[in-house]
């Protein structure tokens, strides 16, 4: 209960979010205002502040100059809180019972106005029940918005606010690419250096040696008035992730690929990666700027992950080949020696910090390549004796990652499952209880906290369940491709990126060291092949 004050001063509030009609002249920011200054005026109280958030969701409460009124509430300078109605408040049932709750602690009368409520008239059993429409109000437009999404997703429409670097939207159908032909050749450059010898620092260094404006730079250039509010200067300095952003991009086909990534819930702002096959993929939608066949080679000889050394020198273990006590790449190297120049390795945190950080875990480039061709002859030829029990020695191989991962699965799996739609029952019914008075907005508080770190807690194991599930039918899945490629290597000469990217995912190299009873030098190289 709050007590009448001789004075207001009033904060008046405004929101309006993406999913709001913006073309409605009744829910603006601006008609927000007349009407609450005119209610202000109306009632004789003094408008001591304007709060609004524009662009921002009803659901959550992270809103920058709503937490701002909330200071200025708890410093006293406002002490009755105004909105033209309850969905501009919020769309969120429990988090608004909240906040009206702590406006009752600190005597700050609370009115919406196209509502009718007005919280220095006693307890109204609007407030709530209209508090729980307006969520349900959020959480049904999220679900239509979604499904209006996915549908022109798959209808070929290009949905994103900005167009892909290499085009530009069609004047006629924003919802449709044309090439832009300037950055297109940029595109088509690094597909064809890609598709040769060159690496991601080779493209990056011609690129910028050219003065080419990067994605981010061509269309601030091209659209000055986009970064208004926060200005950006164009440059020419390119850098990996930006080559790479454009070589794994398949709108470089024609395609267009939609809902890789979904946000965990209508409140949250955190996303999730989707599964492959839940993407929607559309193809043909627009014009190619690069050919099936030079992706697939530029991606071939990506996957050959080659790379440059100081001097030029080129070696395929680069991306493979790391040190087993830090996990830092190892370098490479060519030296001069008698009878040649020969390759060698170092742990990259010994070379890049020295030997306060990390040992030199040295070793040539011979000695591994040998190894490593050795052995995968040797299974080769296993595979070809006895392909049963040779499946079942990799199956041992990979198992010590399976074990480790076994860990985070539940002894119930079943039983937390039902507990999360328990918690889903409980939370619903906490929320009902603070909106109706039921629970004080701190045990509130403190009981959602519980039952909010609990459920996600439990989400997260079952989450790892799922995962660790699917990990299993993908190793499946390699074992089958790994075996019939590697029978097709039995009597190889020499390695081949192809052959490396294949079957090898990983190559760690110990420190040698004496054997402490035969003297002799031993060094530990553990090669993880692509099945684990």
């Amino acid at each position: 209960m709050i007590f009448k004050q001789q004075f207001y001063n009033a904060g008046n509030y405004a929101r309006l979010s993406d999913e709001d009609d913006r073309d409605g002249e009744s829910g603006s920011i601006d008609s927000q205002r007349k009407i609450m200054q005119q209610f202000c005026e109306a009632n004789s109280f003094v408008a001591v502040d304007f709060y609004s958030d524009d662009g921002y969701s009803g659901t959550n409460f992270d809103r920058p100059n709503f937490q701002r009124m909330i200071r200025d509430i708890k410093q006293g300078k406002v002490n009755l809180v105004i909105v033209k109605d309850l969905s501009r408040f919020a769309r969120n049932a429990g988090g608004a019972a909240y906040y009206v709750d702590m406006f009752e602690e600190y005597n700050v009368r609370f009115i919406a106005i196209d509502d009718g409520v007005d919280t220095l008239q006693g307890d109204d059993i609007v407030l709530p029940l209209k508090n729980v429409v307006n969520e349900l109000y959020a959480k049904d437009i999220s679900k239509k918005t979604r499904s209006a999404l996915n549908a022109r997703a798959k209808s070929g429409q290009y949905l994103s606010s900005r167009p892909a670097y290499g085009y530009m939207k069609n004047p006629a159908d924003h919802n449709h690419l044309l090439i832009d032909p300037e950055p297109a050749e940029v595109v088509r450059t690094i597909f064809t250096m890609a598709s040769t010898t060159y690496g991601y620092n080779a493209i990056v260094k011609h690129l910028t040696h050219q003065k080419i404006l990067t994605p981010q730079s061509y269309f601030a250039a091209h659209n000055p008035d986009y970064f208004k509010k926060k200005p950006f200067t164009p440059h020419c300095q390119w850098n990996n992730k930006s080559v790479q952003v454009i070589l794994e991009n398949p709108i470089y086909l024609g395609n267009l690929v939609y809902g890789k990534t979904r946000s965990k819930k209508i409140r949250s702002k955190d996303r999730s990666a989707r599964p492959e096959e839940e993407w929607i993929v559309t193809e043909g939608t627009h014009d190619a700027i690069i050919s099936q066949q030079l992706w697939d080679l530029a991606h071939e000889r990506l996957g050959s992950r080659k790379r440059e050394g100081k001097c030029g020198d080129v070696h395929m273990l680069a991306g493979y080949i790391f040190c087993a006590d830090c996990g830092a790449a190892m370098t490479f190297n060519n030296r001069d020696f008698g009878n040649g120049r020969h390759g060698e390795f170092l742990c990259g945190t010994y070379k890049r910090k020295g030997k306060e950080h990390c040992t030199t875990h040295y070793v040539t480039y011979d000695g591994v390549y040998q190894m490593l061709l050795q052995d995968i002859r040797s299974k080769a030829r296993a595979a070809q004796q006895n392909e049963a029990r040779f499946m079942k020695s990799l199956e041992q191989e990979s198992q010590h990652l399976a074990v480790q991962k076994s860990a985070v699965l539940l002894k119930d799996e079943q039983q937390a499952r039902q507990r999360v739609a328990q918690l889903d029952q409980i939370i619903s019914r906490l929320y009902e209880d603070s909106a109706l008075g039921v629970i004080p907005a701190e045990r509130f508080q403190l009981m959602y906290t519980k039952y909010e770190a609990e459920q996600k807690d439990l989400r997260a194991k079952l989450d790892a369940v799922d995962a660790m599930q699917h990990q299993q039918e993908e190793k499946a899945g390699r074992l089958r491709a790994f075996m019939e490629f590697i029978r097709e290597v039995t009597d190889m000469d020499a390695l081949t990126p192809t052959i490396l990217s294949r079957l090898v995912k990983r190559i760690t190299v110990g420190q040698a060291a004496a054997n402490p009873v035969t003297g002799e030098k031993e060094q530990a190289i553990r090669i993880e092949f692509a099945v684990a």
